[in-house]
């Protein structure tokens, strides 16, 4: 599994490109059968527990409440086209957190390309 969260431990920025979905604090929540009233739950515990041994990647910020969660474009197989990529990683991120949208910004699937600066700032 690889995460990507906060901020980063050097002086240079890190990049990644994920192909995946953007959920809401809320629809997350819902998804993997969180209460947003409990204080003793936390979001990324229960995400290591929901993807643990999986090539998914995700990222949270914070400014927006929502998460990115995909796979990163880099664990394409070789004999897979882009096209069946796309595919397999909607028809995985779906099964494991449905397919609820909580309002009309919800994002659909699509690339996610964002760099981390050397400050732990997200970049678009």
């Amino acid at each position: 599994m690889k995460v990507r969260t906060g901020f980063v431990s050097n002086s240079s920025s890190s990049s990644f490109v994920i192909y995946g979905r953007t959920y809401k604090d809320e629809t997350l929540a819902k998804a993997l059968n969180i209460d947003m009233e409990d204080e003793n739950i936390d979001f990324v515990e229960k995400l290591y527990e929901v993807l643990d041994n999986s090539d998914f990647s995700y990222h949270c910020d914070n400014e927006e409440n929502q998460w990115y969660i995909g796979q990163q474009i880099l664990n394409m197989n070789e004999d897979e086209t882009l096209f069946n990529f796309k595919k397999r990683i909607e028809r995985e991120v779906t099964e494991k957190f449905g397919n609820e949208k909580d309002d009309s910004s919800q994002e659909e699937f699509n690339i996610i390309d964002a760099v981390i600066g050397s400050g732990g700032e997200l970049e678009w």
